[in-house]
């Protein structure tokens, strides 16, 4: 069984889903560390030609707190994003689709930001069709006071998994060793994203990296598997 591991996103990019598509079970890090500047509560929507950001507000906590003990601050901010999706996105080929999607997932109030994330990986992963297991990892194993790859390892030992997809980067690359996966009897695998550029309203050139939000809207049902599987699985 392949699994991946990592920390959720706000509506990340297409790339992201990728890692999904390549593993059977998702775990998302909701037990993970937060960090203020990452993308973990806000992404940009394409507004006026130009990357527009959005952000999830969330109330003050310490700086040690996980990603699953983050409180949402008010709910005032799903109104505003769906307003401005709906300005950024009214004339796009897939809203009618994509727009009560995106709805339904900020619509829902819940008091913590993991239970937002979860709920929007999971729908928007099976409206691009994907069937794989997502869970979390503090339902799923306990295992807090581990670090890095060997966190990584216990998780993988307590689920049965065989292979370890990681995202592949030059930086993570030079955190995970080949040679301590397979002595723990877990195959380490990179998954190397690929990005296909796809048409976009008021841009000169493609705009990449935005939420996908971005993408439903502007690429059809039939086009998104093509996008979906635009990545290697390597050593």
């Amino acid at each position: 069984m392949r699994i991946a591991v990592t920390q959720p996103y706000l509506f990340p990019y297409i790339a992201w889903y990728q890692v999904i598509d390549a593993c059977d079970t998702f775990v998302i890090g909701d037990d993970f560390q937060y960090f203020k500047s990452g993308y973990i509560n806000r992404n940009h929507i394409l507004l006026g030609g130009r990357p527009s950001p959005f952000v999830v507000p969330l109330r003050r906590a310490s700086r040690t707190a996980l990603i699953g003990e983050r409180e949402i601050s008010g709910w005032h901010w799903a109104g505003r994003l769906l307003r401005s999706i709906a300005t950024a996105y009214r004339r796009a080929p897939c809203f009618n689709e994509v727009y009560p999607l995106i709805e339904d997932i900020v619509s829902e109030p819940s008091p913590l930001l993991i239970d937002l994330l979860e709920r929007a990986i999971v729908r928007t992963s099976r409206h691009l069709g994907l069937d794989r297991r997502i869970v979390r990892a503090s339902r799923c194993h306990e295992n807090r006071g581990l670090r890095g790859q060997e966190r990584i390892l216990d998780i993988a030992r307590a689920m049965g998994a065989d292979c370890y997809l990681q995202r592949e980067t030059d930086a993570v690359r030079a955190l995970y060793c080949h040679d301590l996966f397979a002595a723990r009897g877990v195959e380490l695998k990179f998954v190397r994203v690929g990005l296909l550029p796809y048409v976009q309203r008021r841009v000169r050139e493609f705009i990449q990296g935005l939420s996908l939000i971005d993408f439903l809207m502007f690429v059809p049902p039939e086009e998104r598997g093509r996008h979906l599987r635009a990545y290697a699985i390597v050593d």
